[in-house]
């Protein structure tokens, strides 16, 4: 985890577009990403923004108390990358998640433009593979 110039666990941060815009370039200035551009995709219990370069989601949690559970998700997205599984992959280089204002922020590689789903029988043949595979006891999970 790293911890921006302003990181604290208790937010005071008022979940606004516009405070949360702080949030984005400060977040995005940490790991020397551009936030200019930015498109807000959702603002709730998580804010989502699409950065326009390069194709990055970021992810900012309301509550703090998720920091550990987003550290297994960046963890587990780093291995399932590992074992070849099509999934949503976390930038190579950043280290996170990032907690700025008492915020948990994350990266995530943008995988699309638009929703698109997959088919019953690509979807069972992606369970399949997944669980075959053995997961690590450093991920812990449940």
């Amino acid at each position: 985890m790293i911890s921006g110039s302003r990181g604290d666990q208790d937010s005071g941060t008022e979940f606004t577009e516009g405070s949360l815009g702080a949030v984005l370039r400060e977040a995005c200035a940490t790991v020397q990403l551009d936030s200019d551009g930015a498109e807000l995709l959702r603002l709730g219990s998580n804010t989502v923004y699409r950065l326009a370069t390069p194709p990055i989601i970021v992810r900012v949690a309301r509550d703090p108390d998720v920091l550990d559970e987003m550290e297994r998700a960046v963890r587990v997205a780093r291995w399932l990358e590992a074992q070849d599984l099509p999934t949503t992959r976390v930038p190579a280089g950043i280290s996170q998640p990032l907690m700025v204002d008492g915020l948990v922020v994350t990266f995530w590689e943008s995988v699309q433009e638009r929703e698109e789903y997959v088919t019953v029988g690509e979807l069972a043949d992606l369970l399949r593979r997944l669980h075959w595979l053995e997961e690590p006891e450093s991920l812990r999970l449940p």
